[in-house]
């Protein structure tokens, strides 16, 4: 059995897309669920973003990648989403942190630059830098999001080389992140 290298998640509260990489194996995951689907009492919360971790827990025990890459929080988002995404990126942090013996959050704006040079490009634009890059058909901007920071991990932690000197940069700024 080929040996998993990573793990990268872009984690949202709609759609955490999940990816696993290692020699010879991608694995790719979005895990949907619909607000409208669970009431907004504590308890409701919880059960909707178990729901997505546990999920996303058993591919990590089964696979047992060594590094962890996450997407860290987007500070522009606005309102009681704020509240939740964070409790949610909390709840899934604590989850998995003890699962790998390194891990990343890597902020937004470095993701867009490994991806398309730059670090303030829209969604579409990464969609669009991943699925020419790479030659992959991207069914979200969350699985091109997870697609790029796995990339971005595979280069980080030595398993492939940067393809142009904007992804060198941003290999170079989260090798200063991996804890």
């Amino acid at each position: 059995m080929d040996r998993k290298w990573l793990m990268a998640i872009d984690a949202s509260l709609t759609a955490t897309a999940l990816v696993v990489l290692g020699e010879n194996f991608i694995l790719r995951r979005e895990f949907k669920t619909n607000a409208k689907d669970w009431t907004g009492d504590i308890k409701g919360r919880d059960e909707r973003y178990m729901s997505t971790i546990s999920q996303i827990v058993s591919v990590a025990k089964q696979l047992c990648p060594e590094y962890f890459f996450i997407e860290a929080y987007a500070y522009n988002a606005k309102g009681s989403s704020v509240v939740t995404l964070g409790e949610f990126g909390g709840v899934l942090r604590h989850e998995l942190v003890y699962y790998f013996d390194y891990w990343a959050e890597v902020p937004p704006t470095v993701l867009k630059q490994f991806a398309t040079g730059k670090g303030n490009a829209g969604k579409a634009a990464v969609v669009s830098a991943v699925t020419s890059r790479y030659n992959v058909l991207m069914d979200s901007d969350n699985a091109a999001d997870a697609f790029a920071l796995a990339k971005l991990g595979a280069c980080v932690s030595g398993y492939e080389q940067a393809q142009t000197s904007f992804q060198q940069k941003a290999v170079e700024t989260v090798k200063k992140l991996l804890s």
